[in-house]
């Protein structure tokens, strides 16, 4: 029985990692797109590794919730602020349910909400987001880590 169990997990491995690498791969294109400021030829290619990282992972992974990141920065470069809000909010609560409750990931993304937030005028949403961020960086990352400054800059 222990054999089968093991033969499965390494036949299910082979399928899986192809199309992990090529989620990556997506991920990768998303990021180049977005640092080239191609944000809207990046939407495709963020919604089809969103689609792939469904799924390869179920709807409750981090790996999902990188891709409603990522998709959603488009959307908010392309001020399209609520479907970018949507998706926030979604990747931080599955990074609430997976991850522990000071993951660095959970401070990233309320940045990132809260960055949005600041965008249409909703100053006090973002405070609150900033504030909890920043509580979780403190206590996740060393005193001198980059994405502790830029919370603390960003309040």
């Amino acid at each position: 029985m222990l054999k089968w169990i093991v033969t499965l997990v390494n036949v299910l491995g082979n399928i899986i990692s192809p199309k992990k690498r090529y989620w990556e791969q997506l991920n990768q294109e998303v990021m180049r797109l977005y640092n080239d400021g191609k944000f809207a030829e990046g939407i495709p290619i963020a919604e089809e590794a969103l689609t792939l990282a469904r799924e390869i992972w179920g709807d409750k992974h981090p790996n999902v919730a990188t891709s409603l990141n990522n998709l959603a920065a488009l959307y908010q470069t392309l001020s399209r602020y609520q479907e970018a809000e949507k998706l926030y909010q979604e990747a931080i609560a599955i990074v609430r349910q997976s991850l522990p409750p000071l993951h660095p990931l959970l401070a990233n993304y309320l940045n990132h909400l809260a960055n949005l937030y600041q965008t249409p005028s909703r100053y006090q949403e973002a405070e609150k987001l900033y504030q909890e961020a920043i509580t979780i960086a403190r206590q996740s990352l060393p005193p001198l880590h980059p994405n502790l400054a830029s919370g603390l800059n960003n309040l």
